[in-house]
């Protein structure tokens, strides 16, 4: 059994012991150790910033000190392959590899802006391309802290950038297919969304699908 990782790529030394300190580490402490999945936090250089309690059990650390350590040294027998993807990994070189099939194309901008509204203030009048399943959670209060207001607030300054959507059917858990039809657009923000047809393109294979296969 070999672990998986979240690697936590910090792109500035100074960011690891501000978001350590004071009530941020017991935050991210809580929800690390209270993870139901093996799961462990990494620095630039394969050190453990934190891991879960299931991270532990299953890989007969209980009771090690973890924070610190090289994830080498806990695991020194880690073959140079799994070493190697990680490195790969912290160099970008797996982004750079997804990248590389549409940058002959057209100019490829990449960012980790969390949500569309901050993808709209770096990108104003720009299109998304998503499946149904998104599309149904911009309009889910409980994506925005169960404030309804902050999810109108959002998708007006969506609006305002000049942004916009367009919708690819997608296949449910009970194997249906959903288009936009099939989800509550609130009237206001109609014109936001526009339906990509399902005999124009339909590919029922989720990305996570895709890049679990690829894992080693």
């Amino acid at each position: 059994m070999r672990p998986t990782f979240l690697i936590v790529h910090l792109g500035d030394d100074d960011v690891l012991p501000a978001a350590m300190s004071g009530d941020n580490e017991e935050l991210l402490r809580l929800f690390v150790d209270e993870a139901p999945v093996a799961i462990a936090m990494f620095d630039r250089d394969m050190r453990y910033i934190a891991a879960s309690r299931r991270w532990k059990s299953d890989y007969g650390l209980d009771g090690s000190p973890l924070r610190g350590r090289s994830h080498y040294e806990v695991f020194p027998d880690l073959p140079e392959h799994f070493r190697a993807r990680h490195r790969q990994g912290l160099a970008g070189e797996v982004v750079r590899h997804r990248l590389g099939q549409f940058a002959w194309k057209a100019p490829v901008e990449l960012t980790r802006a969390p949500t569309f509204v901050e993808k709209s203030r770096l990108f104003p009048r720009t299109t998304f391309i998503i499946g149904v399943d998104t599309a149904e959670r911009l309009f889910g209060p409980r994506y925005y802290d169960d404030d309804e207001a902050r999810m109108h607030m959002a998708l007006e300054e969506i609006a305002s950038s000049g942004g916009s959507f367009l919708v690819a059917v997608r296949i449910d858990a009970a194997g249906r297919v959903r288009a936009l039809a099939d989800i509550p657009v609130p009237r206001r923000y109609a014109d936001l969304f526009t339906e990509i047809p399902e005999h124009r393109f339909r590919f029922d294979t989720s990305s996570s699908e895709i890049r679990a296969r690829t894992r080693p």
